[in-house]
């Protein structure tokens, strides 16, 4: 049984939501939020029809983008994700999954990303499989006009992010230093187990997953 919190009551609304979590994901993990950004955190307009979990996990996020500065934030995201030489987490898929930098998980999402016609923006500095840039990806063919069906997101999903997104997330959230990013990992980890379910073909039949 799905709890009743985390029920998608409306599919179509989560569906018109989607692209624009994961685009606010990649923005926070990618760089520390400019001010601009933050204004838009701090004015979020949340879904009402969104699961119950995940609606107040981005509320969570707003709240906690009126609580610090951009400079506060700065200082946080150096320490976690940059550090004197390493921060306190290493947001990639395949040091998460091979415990290495540059390894198969990459290759892979780098064929995986010709197939759909995706290719290395340039001047990028991070590879793919870095967390912002995954959902920067995953922003991309979960828009209404990506003409990349459900059935190919689902599997894009299933190969390059459940395997280690929800697992980061759930890391990021209990780093010693997180403050803001904890707000930050509270939602990214309620959104990607949403994901899972609503790329299910399960979702769709009103079977139980």
């Amino acid at each position: 049984m799905i709890p009743a919190t985390d029920r998608l009551e409306s599919t179509a609304a989560y569906g018109r939501a989607r692209s624009d979590i994961y685009a606010l994901l990649a923005a926070l993990l990618m760089q520390p939020p400019s001010a601009v950004v933050l204004e838009g955190i701090q004015s979020l307009d949340v879904e009402e029809a969104l699961p119950q979990r995940l609606h107040a996990a981005l509320v969570m996020l707003r709240e906690a983008g009126r609580s610090y500065s951009p400079a506060e934030i700065e200082l946080e995201f150096r320490e976690l994700f940059i550090g004197l030489g390493c921060g306190e987490i290493v947001p990639f898929a395949s040091w998460y999954r091979e415990r290495r930098l540059m390894g198969g998980p990459l290759a892979e999402l780098r064929g995986d990303l010709r197939g759909l016609g995706l290719c290395r923006c340039e001047g990028a500095c991070e590879p793919e499989d870095h967390a912002g840039v995954l959902c920067e990806i995953l922003a991309m063919i979960s828009r209404a006009d990506s003409g990349v069906s459900l059935e190919t997101q689902g599997s894009f999903f299933k190969t390059h992010a459940l395997p280690w997104l929800p697992r980061f997330f759930r890391d990021l959230k209990q780093l010693r230093g997180a403050a803001f990013y904890r707000d930050v990992g509270i939602p990214g980890e309620v959104f990607m187990n949403t994901e899972e379910r609503y790329l299910s073909p399960t979702e769709f039949t009103g079977d139980a997953p």
